[in-house]
């Protein structure tokens, strides 16, 4: 249950709405490591110790349970006499955060092919309007500070200048692909969900 909230609910809406099998089949395998492997965790080092909570199962699961979720959130660094910043204490190498790095750069980089397949099949005038629809949300997404916003409108008028003004072939196919760059680094990285 604690797995669940790992990730914002946008990364799972992004995420499904880009891939129907590669998205529940990263999920699962995230909440078998981080839920199943916690419990593991918990009721084997309970086992070996000998040591039952209760005589009854499921208050047992239970215990063991929390337990292993406390296991894998521990962070393996810490130290006697170890005083650390908050930057430090943010970037906890606990084992459901390696397992929570791990599985979203699986589902990111299976959305980002996704994507790509996508984006190819678009003709330009397409692809265009992709590109004006991501900087819009971006612009309305208060989460997004104001200078990163300045930083991608200028990358996004810049790549479609690049396509827009092409003069033969060449120039044409390199401004598609700046465009399309753009467009799959913001999609993924801003877990923006595909247009129906």
């Amino acid at each position: 249950m604690f797995a669940v909230f790992g990730f914002p609910f946008r990364f799972y809406q992004c995420w499904f709405s880009w891939s129907r099998i590669g998205a529940p089949a990263g999920v699962l395998l995230y909440m078998a490591l981080a839920g199943g492997g916690g419990g593991g965790i918990g009721w084997l080092t309970a086992y070996l110790a000998n040591v039952p909570p209760s005589t009854a199962p499921v208050i047992d699961g239970l215990f063991y349970g929390a337990a292993g979720a406390l296991a894998v959130r521990a962070d393996f660094r810490s130290g006697p006499g170890v005083s650390r910043g908050p930057q430090e204490i943010r970037g906890a190498a606990s084992l459901l955060g390696k397992g929570i790095e791990w599985t979203t750069g699986l589902l990111d980089e299976v959305t980002w092919r996704r994507v790509k397949y996508w984006l190819d099949d678009r003709t330009d005038d397409q692809l265009l309007v992709v590109a004006f629809d991501i900087v819009h949300e971006i612009k309305a997404d208060s989460a997004v500070p104001a200078p990163a916003k300045k930083v991608i409108g200028k990358e996004a008028v810049d790549a479609m200048q690049a396509l827009h003004e092409a003069a033969d072939d060449v120039k044409r196919a390199e401004g598609r692909s700046r465009l399309a760059h753009f467009c799959r680094s913001q999609i993924v990285s801003q877990h923006i969900t595909r247009p129906v």
